[in-house]
């Protein structure tokens, strides 16, 4: 699959790191540079927004991400069921 939405290299991953939950696919959070949260982000190779859970297309600019984190919440999420993902069209 091909993603839509990368991430600009700017933003910095709390920790340095993502704990993946499945093929190079971490659930996060996301914070923009007005202080808004989004969680249930699905980050995938790891510079890539593939879904955010709830909403069907990106709800925020990647050029407002500030930092990716993890929270307890994120890494207790397994499932992808309300999940569109943002693939290219092949």
């Amino acid at each position: 699959m091909r993603y839509r939405y990368q991430l600009p290299s700017t933003v910095k991953v709390r920790g340095g790191r993502l704990e993946e939950f499945k093929q190079d696919g971490a659930i996060a959070s996301v914070r923009l540079a007005d202080g808004r949260q989004f969680s249930g982000v699905l980050i995938v190779s790891p510079r890539f927004v593939a879904a955010v859970r709830g909403h069907d297309r990106l709800p925020f600019s990647l050029e407002e991400v500030e930092e990716v984190f993890q929270t307890p919440e994120d890494l207790r999420m397994r499932s992808g069921s309300d999940w569109t993902f943002f693939q290219e069209e092949e």
